[in-house]
């Protein structure tokens, strides 16, 4: 059994991978502060967990760490940690550890080009070509949207995305639930147009807390998977652990 640590800006994810690598358990820790040995030994004995993998977006947990590494073989992710892709970025200190999940899991699941968009608090396009990670685009996410119109101006409400939102607003709150929406779904089809006109076509995956609304929007099915970037830094995991 493997473990896999998300740690996030607002929460943490626990993921647990058996011997076929297959992920078969999922916790999710809204409050860091129940963050513990105690708390993984509710759903699995340290004894039959062989590799740990903590990977940190937010705030780092250097104590819990210091713990586990009393009782399994931790691998803490960090800029030097050995990845089965090449990286050409200005500096990979500044990427994300997400986004390098992401495309060293596409580089396992396709043998060609590969886009990965993740929905979140920020969308975030990153591109492997030719088993190299070269980059890609960030932007607001659909709630960092509805905040920003609600923040920066005096008379705008901070609205929630509904399921379904008409293209064509008939009051101020439709108007910026069809802007926000809308809006962030004609942005990820063009941009991932745009990718492919430029480096031809593309393994596609989608990805993140937000993909559910971006599939009800797409004009055709795309290939989504919520668990992408675990599994991406579980693929890390076993590439150091050989």
């Amino acid at each position: 059994m493997n473990l896999v640590i998300d740690h996030g800006n607002t929460r943490v994810k626990l993921a647990f991978f058996d011997e076929s690598n297959s992920l078969v358990d999922l916790m999710e820790i809204s409050n860091e502060a129940n963050l513990s040995i105690e708390t993984v030994e509710e759903s699995y004995s340290l004894d039959d967990i062989e590799h740990v993998f903590y990977a940190a977006s937010g705030h780092f947990n250097e104590a819990f760490i210091n713990e586990l590494k009393a009782e399994c073989n931790v691998l803490v992710f960090d800029a030097v940690t050995p990845l089965p892709i090449e990286v050409h970025y200005d500096s990979r200190a500044t990427v994300g550890s997400d986004r390098l999940a992401n495309v060293v899991m596409a580089a396992v699941a396709s043998e060609g080009n590969a886009l990965v968009v993740d929905m979140g608090t920020c969308v975030t396009y990153d591109i492997l070509h030719e088993n190299t990670f070269i980059g890609g685009a960030i932007s607001p996410g659909l709630l960092m949207r509805t905040k920003a119109m609600n923040q920066m101006t005096a008379r705008l409400p901070e609205v929630d995305i509904p399921e379904e939102v008409a293209l064509i607003g008939d009051s101020t709150q439709k108007a910026l639930q069809s802007g926000t929406l809308n809006g962030w779904i004609q942005e990820i089809n063009a941009m991932t147009q745009a990718y492919e006109d430029e480096l031809g076509p593309l393994f596609k995956v989608f990805t993140g807390g937000d993909v559910v609304h971006f599939d009800q929007g797409a004009k055709s099915p795309i290939f989504a998977d919520p668990y992408w970037t675990l599994k991406g830094y579980h693929e890390i995991l076993r590439f150091n652990a050989k």
